[in-house]
C-alpha cells in the first residue's frame, strides 16, 4: 500500500509540505464535505424505459447479444417520434417566416443534429439565416432587429439573447410553446458543409448512427455534451465513431458486419478512446477513408498536446474539438463506462449463459446490461410529454396558420434541402467566403506527414496516457479483466454473406 506521499508523487510530481496528523485531518475534511455536496439520485425501472419486462434467453448464445439488442431498443427509443419531427419543423418554418418579413430575399436553413438526424429529444435546433444585408463586421444591427422582432412576435420564453461578440455571432432563444432552444446565426456556410459530410457518411457506414446516438446521450448524462462548455460536439462524437469504425481490423478486413455487433464496439470505443488512443500525439482524420498523423507535423494555431485533435473534413486546417477543454474527463468517464460495462457482462454471462450455471432470477428482470451506464432522465421523459402535449393543443400550428397535423414533408424532403442548399451557395457562397478568409486571421495551411492508415496496427495508436483502471471503486475482485476485449465475441459473416459481403 502507497502511502499519501508516495501517492501524489507518482501522479502528479507532487509532494506535500507536511505528512503531519493535521494534513491528514484537512484531507478528511475535504473529503467529507465534498460527500455531502454529492446528490444521490435514486434510479427506478422508469428511468430505462427502453428494457422490456422480460426477454426470451433462449435466442441469445452470448451475453454481448443481449447487450445488441439491447443497444437497438434504446436508440429505437430516444429518437425522436412523428410528433417531435413535426414541431421542430414547424419552428423552423416560423422563423423562416420572421426572416422573410424582416429580409425578403433571405434563406433559412437548418443544420446540425436535425439535419442529420442525430437530435435527442431535447437537443438545440441550429438555424442559419443567409441575408445579403448582413454584416460579417457590424452583427449587432442584424441581431438586434430579429431578436426584436422575435420578442414583439412573444415567439419565445423569456427574451431572445444576442451574442453578437463570439467567433460565429449568434441568437439564443427557446420557443414559447414547446420550450426547444433555438441557436440562430447569419451566413455561417460551414455548418451545411459539416452536415452534408455527416450525411454521406451516415448513409454509407453502418452502425455509426447507433453509436453516436448511444454516446451522445451518454456524454449528455455526464454534462460533457456541449463544446460551449467545453464538451465534446455532436460533430465531433461523429468523427470519432468514424474514425474508431474506419480503422477497426475485423471491419476492416471484412470480418464482422458492424451493425450485428454494436454492443463490442460500443465497449472497444470505451476502452479505445478511454484508455488506448495516443491523443497526445496524434491527430485523427476521417478523410481518404481514415487515417492519422503527428500533432508535432502540422501547424494549427489552435494545436492543444493536452487533448484530442479532430481535423474538420470540410476544412481541413480545422480542429473540430479544439474548445474541449474537458476532455481530461471525457477521457475518464469513457474509460470507467468501459469497466462498467464489462463487469456487466462478465456478470450476467455467469448468470444466465455459462452452463455451470444457467438459470434466472426474477429478482434481475427487467435484465440489462445498458443500464449500467444509460438512463433517461425524469427531466427528458417530462420535457416529451410536454412538447406531445403542445403538439395536440395546437397552439404553435395556429400560429403558423396551417392543420393540426401538417408535415411540410415536400419543403423539409432531401430534393428539397439539396436544391436549397444549392441555392444558398449559388447566392451567398462568394461574398461569405471573402470574409471568412479575411474573418479567419489567416489560419496557418495543414502540412505534415499524412500516413494512409489504411493497413495500420491499432497499437500505433496507443499512448502511455493515464487510464482509471487504478480506480479503487472499480476494483471488484478483477472482475472487469474476466472479459477483456480480446474474449468479447463478434458476430461473425455467415458464409452466404461472407460470398455477398459488400463494405465501404
Amino acid at each position: 500500500m502507497k502511502n499519501t506521499q508516495d501517492l501524489f508523487k507518482d501522479n502528479d510530481g507532487f509532494i506535500p509540505f507536511d505528512d503531519s496528523k493535521n494534513s491528514q485531518v484537512n484531507t478528511n475534511s475535504r473529503k467529507r464535505k465534498r460527500a455531502e455536496l454529492e446528490v444521490i439520485t435514486v434510479l427506478t425501472d422508469e428511468d430505462y424505459p427502453w428494457v422490456p419486462k422480460n426477454y426470451d434467453l433462449s435466442q441469445f448464445d452470448h451475453a454481448t447479444e443481449l447487450l445488441n439488442q439491447e443497444l437497438r431498443a434504446f436508440v429505437d427509443y430516444i429518437m425522436p417520434t412523428v410528433e417531435e419531427k413535426r414541431m421542430r419543423k414547424f419552428i423552423i418554418k416560423r422563423i423562416e417566416n420572421v426572416c422573410e418579413e424582416l429580409w425578403g430575399e433571405s434563406m433559412v436553413y437548418a443544420f446540425g443534429s436535425f439535419d442529420t438526424k442525430l437530435y435527442l429529444p431535447t437537443s438545440d435546433i441550429d438555424l442559419v439565416c443567409f441575408c445579403s444585408s448582413y454584416d460579417a463586421y457590424k452583427p449587432d444591427p442584424t441581431l438586434n432587429r430579429l431578436s426584436r422582432k422575435l420578442k414583439n412576435e412573444d415567439m419565445c420564453q423569456g427574451p431572445p439573447q444576442s451574442i453578437a461578440r463570439a467567433k460565429v455571432p449568434i441568437i439564443k432563444c427557446q420557443e414559447r410553446y414547446s420550450g426547444i432552444s433555438m441557436d440562430i446565426s447569419f451566413n455561417n456556410i460551414s455548418g451545411l458543409e459539416s452536415a452534408r459530410v455527416v450525411k454521406e457518411y451516415l448513409n454509407t457506414v453502418p452502425a455509426l448512427k447507433e453509436l453516436t446516438i448511444v454516446i451522445k446521450h451518454f456524454l449528455m448524462l455526464k454534462n460533457l455534451h456541449d463544446a460551449a462548455f467545453g464538451g465534446l460536439g455532436s460533430y465531433s462524437i461523429v468523427i470519432m465513431v468514424l474514425h474508431f469504425l474506419q480503422l477497426h481490423p475485423l471491419i476492416q478486413k471484412g470480418y464482422i458486419k458492424p451493425e450485428k455487433n454494436l454492443g463490442v464496439l460500443l465497449i472497444e470505443f470505451f476502452e479505445f478512446y478511454g484508455n488506448q488512443f495516443n491523443y497526445r500525439d496524434l491527430v485523427v482524420s476521417i478523410r481518404d477513408g481514415g487515417k492519422y498523423y503527428q500533432k508535432r507535423d502540422c501547424q494549427w494555431t489552435s494545436l492543444n498536446f493536452a487533448q484530442i485533435c479532430l481535423e474538420d473534413p470540410a476544412k481541413p486546417d480545422n480542429d473540430v474539438a479544439r474548445a474541449t477543454r474537458n476532455w481530461y474527463d471525457i477521457k475518464k468517464e469513457f474509460g470507467l463506462a468501459y469497466i462498467d460495462l464489462t463487469e456487466k457482462v462478465a456478470n450476467v454471462q455467469s448468470t444466465y449463459f455459462d452452463e455451470k450455471s444457467k438459470g434466472v432470477s426474477d429478482d434481475d428482470f427487467p435484465l440489462s446490461i445498458l443500464k449500467s451506464i444509460l438512463h433517461v432522465p425524469a427531466e427528458i421523459r417530462s420535457s416529451r410529454e410536454r412538447l406531445h402535449e403542445a403538439y395536440s393543443n395546437g397552439a404553435l400550428q395556429k400560429a403558423l396558420g396551417v392543420s393540426q397535423d401538417e408535415d411540410f414533408t415536400d419543403e423539409f424532403s432531401e430534393t428539397a434541402l439539396r436544391t436549397k442548399e444549392e441555392i444558398i451557395k449559388r447566392s451567398f457562397i462568394k461574398e461569405i467566403r471573402e470574409v471568412d478568409n479575411r474573418l479567419s486571421n489567416n489560419y496557418s495551411s495543414f502540412r505534415g506527414r499524412r500516413s494512409s492508415g489504411r493497413d495500420f496496427d491499432f497499437l500505433d495508436l496507443v499512448g502511455s496516457t493515464s487510464t482509471p483502471r487504478n480506480n479503487k471503486r472499480h476494483k471488484k475482485n478483477g472482475s472487469y479483466n474476466k472479459y477483456d476485449l480480446q474474449n468479447l465475441p463478434f458476430v461473425a459473416l455467415s458464409s452466404e454473406e461472407e460470398n455477398n459481403a459488400s463494405f465501404w
